[in-house]
């Protein structure tokens, strides 16, 4: 699974700067996914950000968003057609 990490948002939740690492836990879930809840690890971070717009239902409010692409290994239970929004949860630290 590939998640594009908002810096902004990752840090003002972690009270400090953006730390993501490999190996660490992370959980998935969403109204999707039927209540449950994934177990996953973080295998890659990409080590440049990116911009990614985000436009809003009036045309007039678009903002563009620093992203670091991150890549959660998934266990086997785990299944969901690609483009699928989800909500995910990386936790400090290793597993």
């Amino acid at each position: 699974m590939v998640v594009q990490a908002d810096d902004q948002a990752v840090a003002q939740q972690r009270g400090g700067p953006l730390a993501l690492g490999v190996g660490q836990r992370a959980e998935v879930c969403g109204r999707n996914l039927l209540g449950k809840t994934y177990p996953g690890r973080v295998v890659v971070v990409e080590k440049i950000m990116g911009d990614k717009p985000i436009f809003t239902r009036a045309a007039s409010q678009r903002k563009a968003l620093n992203v670091v692409q991150v890549v959660i290994e998934m266990g086997r239970a785990f299944s969901a057609p690609v483009g699928l929004q989800v909500d995910v949860s990386i936790h400090r630290g290793t597993p």
